[in-house]
Order: C-alpha cells, then sequence, then structure tokens
C-alpha cells in the first residue's frame, strides 16, 4: 500500500496509486507533517509508505526550508 503516491485529477481530488483509495469530497487526505507534499488516506498508509518516502521527504523539507 503506497499512499503516497497520487495523482491529482482535474477537480483537486488525490487519489492514491497504491490502495486507490479517493478523497470523497467531505473528509481531505491528510499531509505529511514533515514535507507537506506527499497525502495518505490514513496513519497506516502513511507508515507503510514511510521506508519509501523517507528520502523525499528529506529531500522536500530541505528545499522548503530553503524558500
Amino acid at each position: 500500500m503506497k499512499c503516497a503516491n497520487y495523482d491529482v485529477y482535474s477537480d483537486s481530488m488525490y487519489v492514491s496509486k497504491g490502495c486507490l483509495n479517493t478523497e470523497d469530497g467531505y473528509t481531505a487526505f491528510k499531509k505529511c507533517s514533515a514535507c507537506k507534499s506527499h497525502h495518505y488516506c490514513s496513519v497506516e498508509c502513511q507508515k507503510a509508505d514511510w521506508k519509501n518516502h523517507k528520502k523525499e521527504c528529506k529531500k522536500a523539507q530541505e528545499m522548503n526550508e530553503s524558500q
């Protein structure tokens, strides 16, 4: 389950590629609190993806701090 990998459709709703959960218009996905760039449908999905997201997260944090 890799919920950090998502597609953004024209209506600005996020869809995770791993579990295929989508925002329903009432409950928005939560962002990674560190980098603010990846969206997750649940804490479980975020934890499951952490190993993959860890390197990207660090890079995104560095970019955010330099702006």
